[in-house]
C-alpha cells in the first residue's frame, strides 16, 4: 500500500490533513461513493504507472480516477464528460471533502486525480500544499475551477499540476487529451528515473542509485545504532567469458547473476550493479555482524551452480569482501573502500571465499 508524504503547512494543519492514515479523521461518507477495491497496476517498458490496468498501452486502457468535488451537480456533468469518450474507460471514485481525499490518496492505486478548486473553507491549492509531490505514488492531479482565474492557473501551473481546466469548458475531447497528456507526461518521467537510476543490463539499482541507498542507511543506522553489512563481490574469471565466448554472452550472463542475487537477498536488503561485473549487496541489520558471512557464502554457493546460456554451459565463481558500519567505516567512501580491500584479500586466498575487512590490509 503507498501511502503519501505530507508537509506541515497550515491549512494542512486547520483541516487535520497533516495526519498519518492511521489517525482517526472524522468525517461524514456518502454511501454512494464507491469502496476501494483496487486495480491492478500495469505499465509499459518495465515503468508501472499506478492506477491503469494496460490492455495495449491505448487510452482504452481501464484508469482508476479519484474525483474530490463537493458539488453533487458538477460531480454528475464532470463523471458524464469521463463517461461521454469512448477512449476512456474509467473506474471513478467520488469523494466529496478534502479528509476523504487524503483518505484516498493514502490508500493509493489511483491514475489521475480531478481536483475541485473550492471545497468549502479549503482550496485545492491548499490541500496540495499538504502533499509531497515529489512522491512517486502520487498520481497526475488536474486542477479544475468554476472560473478561469490566471493567478489560480498559475498557482497550479507552479505547484506542478499536470492541468487547470474550467468546469463549464469541460467536454469529453478535452477531459480525454487533458488526461492522456498528464498520464504520458508522467510515464515518460517514470521511464527518465529508472534510466537513471537503473542498470540497462541487469535492471539492478545501479552505481548512483546504490550511492544514495547507502547514505540514506548509514544516517538510519546512527540514529537507532544498529549495524550492517556491505558485500562487495564480483565474478571469477569473467574476462575469459568474454573473451572466449563474447559480449553477448557475457551479457546474458551478467543478466542471469543479477536474478540470482535478487533470490540470496532477504526482503529489505539492497543489490546493485556497480559496472563490469562488479555488484554489492547491503544487507539488512538483522543479520548480525556473523550472519553477513552466511549470507556472503549462499551468494558463493549460488553463483557456483552452472549456467546454461543457448548452447554454452558455463562455470564461475565469486569473491566476495565484507565491510560492516559502523566499525569498518562510517560513510559511503569509508565502507566501500574497506570492502574494497576484503575483496581483494580473499581473491589473493584463492578466489571462491568471502573475507571480512582487517584494519590489518591497511598495512599490507
Amino acid at each position: 500500500m503507498n501511502s503519501i508524504k505530507l508537509r506541515n503547512s497550515a491549512a494542512g494543519h486547520k483541516f487535520g490533513l497533516n495526519r498519518s492514515a492511521d489517525s482517526p479523521m472524522e468525517s461524514e461518507t456518502r454511501s454512494n461513493v464507491p469502496a476501494n477495491r483496487g486495480v491492478d497496476r500495469g505499465g509499459s517498458a518495465g515503468v508501472r504507472v499506478p492506477g491503469v490496468e494496460r490492455e495495449g498501452g491505448s487510452m482504452k486502457d481501464k484508469l482508476k480516477v479519484l474525483l474530490v468535488e463537493d458539488d453533487v451537480e458538477d460531480y454528475r456533468k464532470i463523471r458524464e464528460a469521463l463517461e461521454g469518450h469512448d477512449a476512456l474507460r474509467c473506474e471513478i471514485e467520488w469523494v466529496p471533502s478534502p479528509v476523504e481525499a487524503r483518505q484516498a490518496l493514502d490508500r493509493g492505486g489511483y491514475g489521475i486525480v480531478l481536483l475541485d478548486y473550492s471545497l468549502g473553507d479549503l482550496t485545492g491549492i491548499d490541500l496540495v500544499c499538504t502533499l509531497d509531490l515529489s512522491d512517486p505514488a502520487l498520481p497526475p492531479i488536474i486542477m479544475i475551477a468554476g472560473e478561469d482565474c490566471r493567478d489560480t492557473d498559475l498557482a497550479a501551473q507552479h505547484l506542478g499540476l499536470a492541468d487547470f481546466l474550467v468546469k463549464d469548458q469541460i467536454t469529453p475531447p478535452l477531459l480525454e487529451r487533458s488526461i492522456r497528456y498528464a498520464l504520458e507526461r508522467r510515464h515518460n518521467e517514470q521511464r527518465l528515473h529508472h534510466l537513471a537510476f537503473y542498470d540497462a543490463l541487469t535492471d539492478l539499482p545501479n552505481r548512483g542509485h546504490f550511492r544514495d541507498e547507502l547514505t540514506r542507511r548509514v544516517g538510519e543506522a546512527e540514529l537507532a545504532g544498529r549495524s550492517f553489512g556491505l558485500l562487495l563481490l564480483d565474478l571469477d574469471h569473467f574476462k575469459n567469458v568474454n573473451d572466449t565466448l563474447g559480449h553477448p554472452v557475457g551479457d546474458e550472463l551478467l543478466q542471469q547473476v543479477g536474478i540470482r542475487l535478487r533470490e540470496a537477498i532477504a526482503p529489505g536488503e539492497f543489490v546493485a550493479r556497480l559496472g563490469g561485473d562488479e555488484f554489492v549487496v547491503i544487507s539488512g541489520h538483522e543479520r548480525g555482524i556473523m550472519g553477513n558471512g552466511d549470507l556472503a557464502q549462499s551468494i558463493i554457493d549460488s553463483l557456483a551452480r552452472p549456467f546454461a546460456l543457448g548452447a554454452d554451459v558455463i562455470n564461475t565463481g565469486t569473491s566476495i569482501g565484507i565491510a560492516v558500519f559502523p566499525n569498518d567505516g562510517e560513510d559511503f567512501s569509508g565502507l566501500l573502500k574497506s570492502a574494497d580491500l576484503a575483496l581483494y584479500r580473499g581473491k589473493d586466498e584463492g578466489r571462491g571465499t568471502f573475507v571480512f575487512y582487517s584494519e590489518d590490509f591497511q598495512l599490507v
